[in-house]
């Protein structure tokens, strides 16, 4: 359970890919919040699907708080042994849940899927992680920095948390192409993601760059400040918002080098998806997923948080320099094996067979 699964992210592209991979092992139920029963994403026909519809203005924390006794009763009607919390919206569901099973009214383990850095959040933020610690049998972390945040902060004891990586598919055999003059960033139009620094990194590079362009993908609620930023700086025929686009996993290949502006990240799936495209990175070193991703100086460029003029410097270093993106875009799979789907897919078997 978790996500709203009416706006594309890449948590729910990740929940999806390995419920689908799980469904051919386990019965799989999948409970979700959508906006208006509108659901984005494609579930193998085996998977059980339950959707709880919201309005435009509520809460998604809050849809499953009102809906507990509906869930409830299809979590004990259908006889469900092991729940996940896919995300932090679900994490009051639990701790209630939780309180359920102790009563012996349901018998069910309780594992929770954190996808997100912990570090510098707020004390509601962390008043749910510790409810979290509480309640749930397992942790489940994406980097190993989250865990390692989880024992520092919550003493969590070693036997109840785990890393497991996001899966990804399998490289396929692609061409990297260097001769694009593009650039590439994707992710949800939010203060978080950095897109504002991006604007401040773009008027740097295009005053010297003016025959690249850098294409932005994604939707959300700065994309009217970035619109008018843009415009500001003069820069609308180089840097592109791409706000409807079919399949992300397509565009990779049309661009030179991948650039995360991210201030705060759990393990980014466009990362992978860039790594698996070949192309070169250039991202900050925020919290927490970045540097377990990249091979700084190997395959990409790892820049301390918010440092936009050096940012600036190594894009327009690898533009300048053919040799090295095809140096890094040849050594973007080296450590690729330990996220690959299959041999993610086998912890998660293990885990639910051992819990």
């Amino acid at each position: 359970m978790g996500f709203d699964f009416s706006t594309l992210g890449g948590n729910q592209a990740i929940t999806v890919n390995l419920v689908n991979e799980l469904s051919l092992f386990f019965d799989i139920h999948l409970i979700i919040a959508c906006k208006f029963n509108k659901n984005l994403y494609k579930v193998n026909d085996s998977i059980k699907l339950g959707i709880f519809n919201f309005s435009e203005n509520s809460r998604l924390r809050d849809v499953f708080l009102v809906s507990f006794f509906k869930i409830l009763k299809y979590l004990i009607s259908n006889k469900i042994e092991i729940v996940i919390s896919s995300g932090s919206m679900g994490i009051p569901f639990v701790f209630l849940l939780k309180i359920f099973a102790k009563l012996k009214l349901i018998r069910c383990k309780i594992i929770f899927w954190e996808h997100e850095s912990i570090s510098k959040r707020g004390f509601k933020s962390m008043l749910f992680r510790k409810l979290a610690v509480i309640s749930c049998d397992k942790i489940i972390t994406v980097s190993d920095k989250i865990l390692l945040d989880y024992v520092k902060i919550f003493k969590i004891k070693s036997n109840k948390i785990i890393r497991i990586y996001n899966p990804i598919d399998k490289p396929k055999i692609i061409e990297y192409d260097p001769n694009t003059k593009s650039l590439m960033s994707a992710g949800r139009l939010e203060k978080e993601k950095g897109f504002l620094m991006a604007i401040e990194i773009a008027n740097i590079i295009f005053k010297k760059h003016k025959d690249w362009k850098w294409n932005i993908y994604g939707n959300g609620t700065q994309k009217n400040s970035l619109v008018e930023k843009i415009k500001e700086y003069k820069l609308e025929k180089n840097l592109i918002l791409k706000c409807n686009f079919k399949n992300i996993k397509e565009e990779y290949k049309k661009h030179s080098i991948f650039v995360l502006t991210s201030q705060r990240e759990g393990f980014p799936l466009v990362l992978l998806e860039a790594k698996a495209n070949l192309l070169p990175i250039v991202s900050f070193n925020c919290p927490h997923g970045p540097s377990e991703i990249v091979k700084n100086e190997i395959n990409g460029f790892l820049i301390d948080n918010y440092d936009i003029n050096n940012m600036a410097n190594k894009i327009d270093f690898l533009i300048e320099n053919l040799n090295i993106r095809n140096n890094f875009s040849k050594k973007c799979i080296l450590d690729f094996e330990k996220f690959e789907k299959d041999k993610i897919v086998k912890k998660w078997i293990e885990l639910f067979n051992n819990i």
